[in-house]
């Protein structure tokens, strides 16, 4: 039983499908707080434009050799090269026909904006350029948090100054420091095959000692952040989300604690699995 269920979480993992439902979940623990139902295209949107993304991400990685082991991910993305194009082209038109159906001119332009920046990420991350040494890690979490706040604040629609506005951008920073915290530590964990492999770690330019401390700051920020969210609405339902934020969170943090070497996958399966527990707010 226990060997099934590794299968079905590897399964998951390997096509990115476990990172597509976290932020489905994220979304779902956002729109809780905020007492707002969020209608089912925008998860449909988010779930296809997750898997997009990294299928896409996945084959271009699938193109360096030092990548492709055997029963890897990324062998898996260039045997069936072909296939995962053909499958995102179809989740494009899918998301393209659910976009120009169900979504406002208003929020087609914001979808619009995301979706450019993905490129510009995309194109940042393949040419090797880097502004400064949090650049890969800011970016990945910047947009992983605006392809969430973006259907809150869609929904909603606040004004600029607004108690709803405040807590969208409360809920997005709880999200994008529990986003940090994992892309530290998988940073932290995989230094040094980064290092064999001749590809960039965070690790290798902060310093992990740097990197641990930056982290706990993170934590205590993340916890004020959550306090002045629980204040703003002192409910039920929001503390579940700030415990669950900070839950996460303090998985992340002790990742390299519970997985001393970075052999197998397990520790990014379990990283990813953490973000499922936002469907329990």
């Amino acid at each position: 039983m226990s060997r099934s269920i590794y299968q079905l979480l590897f399964f998951l993992h390997q096509f990115s499908l476990d990172v597509a439902l976290g932020t489905c979940a994220m979304l779902f623990a956002g729109a809780q707080v905020i007492s707002t139902p969020i209608p089912w295209y925008f998860y449909l949107l988010l779930f296809q434009g997750t898997l997009v993304v990294y299928w896409f991400d996945h084959i271009l990685d699938s193109r360096k050799p030092l990548l492709v082991q055997t029963g890897s991910r990324h062998s898996v993305f260039k045997e069936k090269r072909v296939l995962f194009y053909i499958l995102i082209s179809l989740l494009v038109l899918s998301n393209a026909f659910v976009a120009l159906y169900f979504l406002s001119l208003l929020e087609l332009v914001y979808g619009l904006i995301l979706f450019f920046a993905l490129l510009i990420y995309l194109f940042l991350h393949r040419k090797f350029i880097r502004i400064f040494i949090l650049e890969k890690e800011l970016l990945i979490a910047i947009l992983y948090t605006s392809s969430l706040v973006f259907p809150l604040f869609a929904i909603v629609e606040p004004s600029l100054f607004s108690y709803n506005t405040l807590s969208i951008f409360l809920i997005g920073s709880m999200v994008f420091f529990a986003v940090l915290q994992n892309l530290f530590s998988i940073a932290k964990m995989e230094s040094e095959s980064d290092e064999e492999m001749e590809i960039r770690n965070i690790t290798q330019s902060f310093g992990s000692y740097k990197l641990r401390q930056l982290q706990v700051a993170m934590l205590a920020l993340q916890f004020f952040l959550g306090l002045v969210l629980w204040v703003i609405f002192p409910n039920t339902v929001t503390l579940k989300f700030v415990g669950i934020s900070l839950l996460i969170s303090f998985g992340q943090f002790f990742l390299p604690n519970a997985f001393q070497e970075a052999n197998n996958d397990s520790y990014r399966i379990v990283g990813e699995l953490l973000y499922l527990l936002g469907f329990f707010v």
